[in-house]
């Protein structure tokens, strides 16, 4: 029997982004399916918000997808951001960089993170659909329809 393991979602943050001993502010993980290269912050990260509440199931996270972890702590004086990219490996969440720390964390990792998008995926909708001429896109929906049903 397969048991669904549960990743606390701070924990993994903090053992990712190393920030010391600060009090976190914000914390998320996204899971990633696009960057929008024409956004400068992190708005330029398409996909999902995982965390809706403390805790992710084993079975809410794949193998096939990039993450980006973010974390605001407070280090005495200010709040920094923090955010490093991630692959799971079924046990957990493994960098896939370096930690960034910085307000233009969002420039720094929008090169790295597309790489890893088109490397976990192997295929990226969003560039491939955007890729398209409108006429291509009505070719391969009748194809769909016709395969498919």
């Amino acid at each position: 029997m397969k048991t669904n393991k549960i990743f606390n979602y701070r924990e993994c943050a903090r053992r990712i982004l190393q920030p010391g001993s600060g009090r976190d502010y914000k914390v998320w993980i996204k899971r990633l399916t696009g960057v929008d290269r024409n956004k400068r912050n992190g708005f330029a990260f398409e996909g999902e918000f995982l965390v809706v509440r403390s805790c992710l199931t084993e079975n809410e996270l794949s193998t096939e997808f990039c993450y980006l972890i973010y974390g605001e702590y407070d280090s005495g004086n200010s709040v920094s951001p923090y955010a490093c990219l991630a692959t799971f490996d079924g046990h957990g969440f493994l960098p896939s960089g370096p930690v960034v720390i910085g307000c233009d964390y969002a420039l720094r990792l929008r090169d790295e993170a597309e790489k890893l998008i088109t490397a976990t995926s192997g295929f990226c909708p969003n560039q491939f659909i955007a890729s398209l001429a409108p006429n291509q896109i009505y070719a391969l929906r009748q194809h769909l329809i016709e395969s498919y049903g």
